[in-house]
């Protein structure tokens, strides 16, 4: 998000920045549950059954932080561009690794 807002520059009415979804409580998990019980049997299973839905998010309130940093006004009256989201919508510095060297090179390449 950084680079490409960079290459877009300040005038751009793109806003772009970039976001983790989250934990997201679906039925996606049904797959793990489903691989971790053929390799650690019943037990392990029920164990992650009843830890999911304490430490993911509801699917209703999976896409807050998209949404906010699609539609709010916010964005453009603060002129927020090439920053980095976690779960509901709380602005994060990002990784060590987001170096402008690391983002020409992943630009390059993709």
């Amino acid at each position: 998000a950084t680079e490409l807002s960079k290459r877009l520059g300040p005038e751009s009415k793109v806003y772009v920045n970039s976001c983790h979804p989250g934990g997201i409580k679906t039925n996606l998990q049904v797959h793990v549950t489903s691989d971790l019980k053929s390799q650690y049997g019943d037990m392990a299973n029920a164990f992650l059954d009843s830890t999911i839905g304490k430490l993911m998010m509801p699917s209703s309130m999976g896409a807050v932080t998209q949404l906010y940093l699609a539609t709010s006004p916010e964005i453009e009256q603060n002129d927020i561009r090439g920053r980095y989201f976690h779960p509901q919508a709380r602005e994060v510095s990002p990784s060590k690794l987001l170096t402008d060297e690391n983002q020409q090179q992943l630009w390059k390449q993709s």
